[in-house]
């Protein structure tokens, strides 16, 4: 089908069908005397001699208002169309021999607009009478006009004698010798006053100009000479009417116009002839009568006085003020309603989009006061995406996650490696684990530790995958937070993942269970006490206290490690100042031994001590003289475990180093082949070999592996402060001296004392009776007990815990939090188990969301919720369900759906649903305090926009047209014109009316009754060509600004695409004209009806091209830049949207877009003297903005696509030089 300019075609359709208004003569009074002062001039007098003496012109124009008429009837746009054309062709011209030819061109073009503004100045100056247009043209032209005059006459003369530029005309001074008389003070006053090339900010000489600097100083400053003469011509209509209604004082002018009155009387009988004929037809022939006007309606919404439910009757009336007869115009709602005290206090969104990898990102924004209208800065009406949507400007991308709190992650100091297992019900996209995020807690903040963990063996698909978590000693300790930051609240240490995108929300992975190893290495803080009480580590410390004696014990205290089921621990002791060998440091004591043999029952021999190992089976003991020497001191060691001690099989080792994965490796004590079995004795020190001669070292080591049947497990001991006392009953191990009997010799000691002093005594007597002089040497003192003390305890260990969440069986201590763009909330603990695993993250089965947030609900009550929608959405509809929830206590729960008036959100309406009686404010899914209802849909941009929400929606409609007594316009009432009752209703508080009424239409006029008919006649309600299309659809609905069939040669069908009408640009999406999908519906049904069978339509949107202005602008002085910018961008954007309501002029409608086009715009914004350097920029709407080549001039991509401004374009402002 061929396309045709239906909107220009639609307007002659129009003025065919209302021929008085200019079919035959429609010259105006200004266009007589603009006509007369042409034809003045043709009309020639001459003197006594016969000789030409002048014309009738000047009789005529020195009437003021003949003159504005003329000035009035200039030109323009013809002569500032050859003007720029031609600066366009100097440009692409600029380097060949036709530039000079072309120059002179310009240079007589702006002459003329010189001789234009000289003749007015002289007729203007040849009449006494004051006027402002007058003011204004003779004063700008002395002051500026005329220097510019001069200054470009001699740059032409300049050009012409240096030959710089080849072709260049001397300038024609013939036309310069009526400046002498009485305009000598307009024109002569600033010859010479001024050197060109500074009035044109030029180089000198003129050869140091090139071609293209020289034509854009004439354009910079000829722009300024248009756009002076562009106001002179704008306002002279204006003062033609304020001159009209003078009196004038010129008769013979007057006499004139006397008869161009009389000319009106047949002018208005002439053109009259053509309604005659029409009328007769149409109203006796066809007996056609004009159709009355149509009812309007509009949504309404209360809020109630009273905290009960109350029934609004059918057919109560509302008032809406008065007509322009005042008469009270009444509204009435057909049905009756149920109201209830709920208020929509907030209201979110949530979308949850698509990346590039196909994984999923939830996006949050929030709807502050959903039931009030929100404007932007210029004043236009803000929509949102129903449900929700992933442009970051204004919604917030937020994160799913899990967070697990365990006493296994207690961890204070050292390094420490923590290992997570997770493993799945089924296989999972591993990758969501990967690139999340890793958090563990400390006492005041999280700790970000994603950089400090790996993934062994990573695969994308697997059913479990381990995270490994390395931190060092200089990191913070892991612990519970004072204050969570999070507002959850947990008994341990948590660690917290969030993924930045999740394969599937909709089923997420299923966790069975959870393993958590951990591994440290360097613990230093300890509790400790012996039995002399607490002891205090900022010095060496006696670890069996002052004097060390059997049975002796040394307690050590962490509810870290003792809380744990720990695989293995050790202890590192670190001595302060051992002697070299305990054998000569005893050997007065040992002396003593030996003289008053003393006896000891030693099991084994001495490697058994060194090992602490020998036969637990072998009853038989070996007495022998004891001595004190390195393996003489042995020790055992026990744990606390419900107040209970029990013994626990140590491990005497020689050494523990860690190596890079923080693996501990422990070296066993060396002993010989000959090593009998192992006895329960553990050495207490290490010598560096294993003789009886080996030197101490300065380090003693310890190892523990639990076995199967120990438990060491007692998370609890990590919720209170550890002290030890006779009541603790968990977290102490304790080192007892259980070897040799004579502890560290301190109960010996006196006696060895005794013994050394009654020996020396013995010594001294006999060397004093000896007779031949010998004297023996007396015994050396004993050296006194030697007391064992510690540079430093260190520990280390390794522990595993698995979490099965498979099982019904209550779990070791374990707090599962989830962490939903809402709120976080526990899922799991010892109370909640249901034995079906848990979710790796929240479950959402739809795409987006729309969550209203509500303070007050009655339950069993219906609540009606009015959506008003923008059409801002054209592709197909979703044909998905939309599911309707409400949160209960135990969770979202389907909500009843009883009526849905917006046609699944594609239109304006009112959705009525039932209020559950489980309806909960106390579930810890969302905010506590509220009550939530949500919609949930699959594709969300697939939905219109929304304007507000809000409780206690309804529809009035207007109750009679029979009184509508303003036949040109259709039963329309303002927003917010409906504001009560007509009869108070004690139970409503307030009635709002947000938007204006809708569906009215007007009572027909003459006109519209002969487009009606017309169209009847040509198309013969049948919908053929293309015309008939645009003829019906432009008749029966208003709300169409333009449309345009199209014949689809793949469907082959007609599609019609539609641009809606806007009254004002403050409407939402105003700037992006849609209609929605109830309209859409409501046109094909419409024009289907009247199509044949094989000529069916479907209705679309057009789609959008941006187009982004780029402009260099000058200003005249004294405006504000920032004002001026905001102006000036307004002024663009109505001027590319011609489908908004404006006075100002616009573009036609689906044409391109020209440089030239938007010069004229920008210079008709007040305080603008030029625009230069104009481009576009132009993309597809929804594509990404990108930098693209400029370009001067804009076309639609194809038919279907309609150019919209891109709101912010680019202007920079320069003042005027």
């Amino acid at each position: 089908m061929p396309i045709i300019d239906q909107y220009s075609a639609i307007i002659n359709q129009q003025q065919a069908l209302v021929p008085d208004s200019q079919l035959i003569d429609g010259r105006t009074e200004k266009d007589w005397l603009c006509f007369l002062s042409g034809f003045g001039n043709l009309v020639n007098f001459y003197n006594k001699d016969n000789q030409h003496s002048g014309n009738w012109r000047p009789f005529l124009l020195k009437d003021p208002l003949f003159l504005t008429a003329t000035i009035a009837g200039t030109p323009f746009k013809q002569l500032h169309t050859l003007y720029l054309n031609t600066i366009k062709s100097i440009k692409s011209l600029i380097t060949t021999s036709m530039v000079g030819s072309l120059f002179n061109q310009l240079f007589d073009q702006l002459n003329d607009v010189f001789m234009y503004i000289k003749q007015w100045i002289g007729f203007m100056q040849s009449s006494d009478k004051e006027y402002t247009l007058k003011n204004y043209i003779i004063n700008e032209s002395t002051v500026k006009i005329s220097p510019y005059f001069w200054a470009f006459n001699s740059l032409r003369q300049n050009l012409f004698l240096s030959t710089f530029v080849e072709g260049i005309t001397p300038v024609n001074t013939s036309r310069f010798h009526t400046y002498s008389d009485y305009q000598e003070q307009v024109w002569r006053k600033n010859k010479d006053k001024s050197p060109y090339w500074e009035l044109l900010n030029l180089k000198h000489p003129i050869t140091k100009n090139t071609p293209l600097e020289i034509l854009n100083a004439i354009t910079n400053v000829g722009d300024r000479i248009f756009h002076f003469f562009h106001t002179a011509i704008h306002h002279a209509d204006i003062e033609f009417e304020k001159i009209k209604i003078e009196t004038n004082g010129y008769p013979d002018t007057v006499l004139i116009r006397s008869f161009i009155e009389l000319l009106k009387i047949h002018q208005k009988q002439l053109n009259g002839l053509s309604q005659k004929h029409l009328q007769f037809y149409y109203d006796d022939i066809l007996k056609q009568k004009k159709q009355g006007a149509q009812p309007d309606s509009a949504f309404i919404y209360t809020t109630l006085s009273k905290k009960s439910a109350y029934t609004l009757p059918e057919g109560t009336l509302f008032n809406a003020g008065l007509d322009s007869q005042k008469q009270p115009i009444l509204f009435v709602n057909t049905k009756s309603v149920s109201l209830t005290p709920t208020l929509i206090s907030d209201a979110f969104t949530l979308s949850i989009a698509k990346n590039a990898i196909g994984f999923y990102m939830p996006y949050v924004q929030d709807i502050p006061e959903p039931s009030t209208i929100k404007k932007d800065e210029i004043g236009q009406t803000e929509a949102w995406q129903t449900f929700g949507g992933a442009d970051t400007t204004i919604a917030t991308k937020t994160n799913f996650g899990i967070a697990f709190a365990s006493p296994m992650l207690l961890l204070k100091e050292g390094n420490r490696t923590i290992t997570f297992s997770f493993n799945f019900a089924t296989t999972t996209d591993l990758r969501q684990l990967k690139n999340a995020r890793y958090y563990l807690s400390t006492q005041k903040k999280w700790l970000n530790v994603t950089a400090f963990t790996v993934f062994p063996n990573f695969q994308f698909f697997g059913e479990s995958q381990e995270v490994v978590i390395t931190l060092e000693a200089i990191q913070p300790a892991i612990e519970c937070f004072d204050t969570n930051p999070d507002g959850i609240t947990a008994k341990w240490p948590l660690i917290k993942i969030i993924f930045d995108a999740v394969s599937s929300p909709t089923t997420p992975p299923i966790l069975n269970s959870l393993d958590i190893s951990v591994a440290v290495a360097g613990i230093k803080t300890f509790q400790l006490y012996n039995d002399y009480g607490t002891l205090s580590t900022k010095n060496p410390y006696p670890l069996f206290g002052p004097s060390p004696v059997y049975n002796n014990n040394f307690i050590i205290g962490n509810n870290e490690i003792l809380s744990k089921p720990f695989n293995s621990l050790y202890f590192e002791l670190d001595w302060d100042k051992l002697p070299n060998n305990f054998e000569d440091y005893y050997k007065e004591y040992n002396t003593y031994f030996e003289n008053n043999k003393e006896r000891a029952k030693n099991r084994g021999n001495i490697w058994n001590r060194i090992t602490g190992k020998g036969s637990n089976n072998d009853d038989t003991t070996e007495e022998t003289v004891f001595s004190f020497n390195n393996y003489c001191f042995t020790v055992e060691f026990k744990l606390l475990q419900n107040n209970d001690w029990n013994s626990i099989s140590m491990t005497k080792l020689q050494n523990i180093a860690i190596n890079e994965n923080n693996t501990i490796m422990a070296t066993p004590y060396p002993i010989t082949e000959d090593t009998p079995q192992p006895d329960d004795e553990l050495l207490l020190f290490s010598t560096d070999d294993t003789t009886v001669n080996g030197t101490l070292t300065e380090k003693s080591f310890f190892g523990y592996t639990p076995v199967n049947e120990v438990k060491t497990r007692n998370s609890f001991i990590q919720l209170v402060p550890l002290k030890y006392s006779d009541t603790s009953k968990a977290g102490l191990i304790k080192m007892v001296l259980n070897g040799p009997q004579y502890g560290f010799g301190a109960e010996i000691y006196p006696k060895v004392v005794t013994n050394i002093a009654l020996n020396n005594a013995a010594i001294l007597i006999n060397n004093a009776e000896s007779f031949f002089g010998i004297s023996r040497p007396i015994k050396e003192s004993a050296n006194i007990p030697y007391t064992p003390k510690l540079d430093s305890l260190t520990a280390y260990y390794t522990a595993s815990e698995t979490y099965d969440f498979t099982s019904k069986t209550p779990q070791s201590a374990l707090e599962c939090f989830m962490y939903s763009p809402f709120s976080n909330y526990k899922i799991y603990n010892k109370l909640n188990i249901d034995g079906l695993g848990i979710a790796l993250y929240p479950t959402y089965t739809d795409k987006g969301y729309l969550y209203i947030v509500m303070d007050t609900i009655i339950p069993s009550n219906n609540l009606n919720i009015y959506f008003e929608l923008s059409g801002s959405y054209d592709g197909e509809p979703d044909t998905e369900p939309i599911n309707y929830y409400y949160l209960s206590k135990s969770g979202w729960e389907t909500l009843p759906l009883i009526a849905d008036g917006t046609n699944n959100f594609s239109c304006t309406g009112i959705i009525t649903v039932n209020i559950p009686k489980d309806i909960s404010k106390k579930s810890p899914l969302m905010p506590l305090g509220k009550y939530y209802i949500a919609i949930g849909v699959n594709n969300p941009s697939q939905y219109a926009k929304s304007i507000i929400v809000a409780p206690n929606g309804f529809c009035v409609s207007r109750t009679s047209t029979i009184s509508w007594k303003d036949k040109n316009n259709k039963p329309q009432i303002a927003a917010n014109a409906i504001t009560q009752p007509q009869t108070a209703i004690p139970e409503i508080a307030t009635v709002v009316q947000p938007f204006p009424s809708f569906g009215g239409k007007a009572a027909e006029n003459r006109t519209a009754m002969n487009i009606r008919v017309s169209n009847r006649i040509k198309t013969k309600d049948r919908a053929i060509t293309n015309g008939d299309y645009f003829r019906t659809i432009r008749e029966q609905h208003s709300f169409i600004f333009y449309s345009k069939p199209i014949y689809n040669t793949n469907s082959k069908k007609l599609d019609i695409y539609v641009v809606k009408a806007c009254e004002s640009p403050t409407e939402a999406d105003a700037f992006l004209p849609q209609i929605n999908s109830c309209q859409k519906e409501k046109i094909a049904d419409y024009l289907n009806a009247r199509a044949g069978a094989f000529s069916q339509c479907s209705v679309h949107n057009f789609s959008f091209q941006y187009v982004k202005v780029n402009a260099s602008v000058i200003v005249s002085e004294g405006y504000d830049t920032i004002g001026l910018k905001k102006a000036i961008n307004t002024a663009i954007n109505l001027f590319i949207s011609p489908w908004i309501s404006s006075d100002a002029p616009q573009i036609t409608i689906d044409t391109s877009i020209t440089d030239i086009e938007i010069a004229s715009c920008i210079c008709s914004v007040d305080g603008v003297v030029a625009a230069n350097n104009i481009s576009f920029v132009t993309w597809a709407c929804g594509n990404p903005y990108i930098n693209v080549d400029t370009v001067t001039s804009v076309t639609p991509a194809n038919t279907a696509t309609l150019l919209v401004s891109y709101m912010n374009h680019h202007i920079l402002i320069n003042p005027t030089s």
